[in-house]
């Protein structure tokens, strides 16, 4: 319906420490929003001045919405979940295809059944063991 609960939040995860306090800032050079469209910038973020120029910060009360924490897709997942949507995207490219399904099912097990799963659709299909169904081309669902 393209509407979402009053009670969402994102949980956005990376192996790397700098990668995480670059995020948790939540202050982006403007020309990385160029694709955000002007109602949501003025909506969303706060334009830089003086010394800030060219800058953008999120307002806190998206900030307030979203945490980050690290995360190595290599080992057990735990704690986490059961989330509705998860974006795995440009980081299965480092990955051989073993280990790539064997991340994804651990991916995949985070995810509620009817849940939306996407990559990046120059990755390709992953095999794994986790029944989906194709929406579009890098987008899928888990059946169950």
């Amino acid at each position: 319906a393209g509407k979402i609960g009053a009670d969402w939040s994102i949980l956005g995860t990376d192996i790397s420490d700098r990668v995480l306090r670059s995020a948790q800032a939540a202050v982006y050079p403007q020309d990385r929003l160029r694709a955000v469209s002007p109602e949501r910038l003025r909506r969303y973020c706060l334009k830089g001045e003086g010394p800030a120029d060219g800058q953008s910060m999120i307002i806190d009360k998206l900030v307030a919405r979203v945490r980050f924490g690290q995360l190595n897709l290599c080992k057990p997942i735990e704690g986490l979940g059961p989330f509705d949507v998860i974006f795995l995207r440009n980081v299965l490219i480092y990955f051989d295809i073993p280990t790539k399904a064997a991340v994804v099912d651990r991916v995949l097990e985070t995810l509620k059944p009817g849940g939306l799963f996407f990559i990046g659709t120059a990755e390709g299909r992953v095999p794994c063991k986790t029944p989906l169904q194709t929406v579009i081309p890098g987008a899928f669902r888990k059946v169950g």
